[in-house]
């Protein structure tokens, strides 16, 4: 994604497949000075085609649609540079999966103007804070560095599953592989992006896209890893959960 100017109006694109509810969508968002309305009503590979043409900030996203749904839309778009995601359904059953891929909201059908307006301020506020970083260079680490036989390996971080301490490192878990960094868990914590990363328990760090769900003080991952959670891992854990519900 490119970081246009703090006061540039934020570009907005708006997928869903029926043509009623996207035009009340776009009339709410058009009520707002600070954002700008990009695209066309479109579904299927026209939608993801339109989205790659755009590149907006902030994407409005049905579900359920034909042809190619909310999540694959999603995956089918470059993983670098992604917009921030707003679901718009009708369906309540999906929200853990949007919280996993760390979507910035969650709005059910039917909602009102105030729902919409409350998600296009939390957008800006990220965005522009996003934005400021940038440009004080201030980013979060994209990777970690280990040693090994053939010398020093940079780890991307948007690989990294799970981290858990061991001894004086941190093991750092990616896919089927396993890595020693020579950092502390503390060390760590602060160096990963916690819109990605969020430590669980002083012994685990997990990337958000892995969480599959929680039962009580347990975390169970999509590899169906059961990981503890701790009194502040729980914490951090409901701040995720009530940022979407907003």
């Amino acid at each position: 994604m490119s970081y246009p100017s703090l006061h540039q109006p934020l570009r907005v694109c708006v997928i869903d497949d029926e043509p009623l509810a996207y035009q009340g969508l776009c009339q709410i968002i058009n009520q707002q000075s600070s954002v700008t309305v990009v695209g066309e009503h479109a579904i299927g590979q026209h939608a993801v085609d339109q989205v790659r043409q755009w590149r907006p900030d902030l994407l409005f996203l049905d579900i359920h649609m034909p042809q190619v749904d909310g999540f694959g839309l999603l995956s089918a778009l470059p993983t670098n540079g992604q917009p921030l995601v707003v679901f718009v359904t009708a369906h309540e059953q999906h929200a853990l999966e949007a919280f996993r891929i760390q979507a910035l909201g969650y709005v059910l059908k039917p909602f009102d103007d105030e729902q919409i307006f409350q998600a296009l301020e939390r957008a800006s506020r990220q965005l522009r804070a996003q934005w400021a970083l940038e440009s004080l260079s201030a980013d979060y680490a994209s990777h970690l560095t280990t040693k090994t036989k053939r010398g020093q390996q940079l780890i991307p971080v948007e690989q990294i599953d799970l981290i858990r301490s061991y001894d004086y490192y941190a093991l750092v878990h990616v896919g089927f592989q396993k890595y020693l960094v020579r950092q502390s868990m503390n060390e760590l914590e602060q160096r990963l992006d916690p819109r990605y990363f969020v430590r669980i328990h002083r012994s685990a760090i997990v990337a958000t896209r892995q969480i599959a769900t929680i039962l009580g003080q347990t975390l169970i991952t999509v590899t169906n890893q059961q990981l503890p959670i701790s009194k502040a891992g729980s914490t951090k854990l409901r701040y995720f959960m009530q940022r979407l519900a907003q």
